[in-house]
């Protein structure tokens, strides 16, 4: 007896196809599971990405500003310094849109509990090192196993924030 991308065997039991793949509904609960976390886990390293990124947006735009000064002055020709104005203001959206995002993230982070906090910002934003766990161990004076147990319950509420539309509340708040 067959249904769609499921198959039972009288003897294994229900058999789920995830990508091609046959896995026990425990598996492939966990591989869903697994992929959310991921997701959620990629969204956090951004936030370390876009803050550089705003970092070399604004170095950017003190040149432009200091060329625009300089041609404003008669040093440059016109459409020289009509170039410079159209990068400064592309510059200037790129900026509002890089903000945006990091004040997004940060917001999403802000409403975790403090514990969940600390170990997502260690293991995520500040670009935890293959100690993380370790340190935060320590720190914290819990065992390893809890602090991956904070770190699961951390991603899992940061997908459901990315997901269900509270990313954006999570802005205005």
């Amino acid at each position: 007896m067959s249904t769609v991308g499921t198959e039972l065997f009288p003897i294994t039991g229900k058999i789920i196809i995830i990508k091609g793949e046959r896995r026990f509904p425990e598996e492939a609960k966990c591989a869903e599971m697994n992929e959310k976390r991921q997701q959620a886990a990629g969204f956090l390293r951004e936030y370390a990405i876009l803050c550089r990124s705003e970092d070399v947006i604004n170095e950017q735009m003190c040149v432009i500003d200091r060329a625009v000064q300089s041609a404003s002055d008669g040093d440059v020709p016109d459409d020289r310094f009509n170039d410079q104005i159209g990068q400064r203001e592309e510059l200037r959206l790129r900026l509002a849109v890089v903000k945006m995002r990091r004040e997004m993230i940060s917001g999403m982070v802000d409403r975790l509990p403090p514990r969940q906090r600390i170990v997502i910002g260690r293991f995520f934003i500040t670009g935890g090192s293959g100690h993380a766990a370790d340190d935060i161990m320590e720190w914290l004076a819990i065992e390893k196993s809890q602090v991956y147990r904070i770190k699961d319950a951390a991603l899992d509420s940061i997908y459901r924030m990315m997901t269900d539309g509270s990313a954006g509340a999570a802005m205005v708040e």
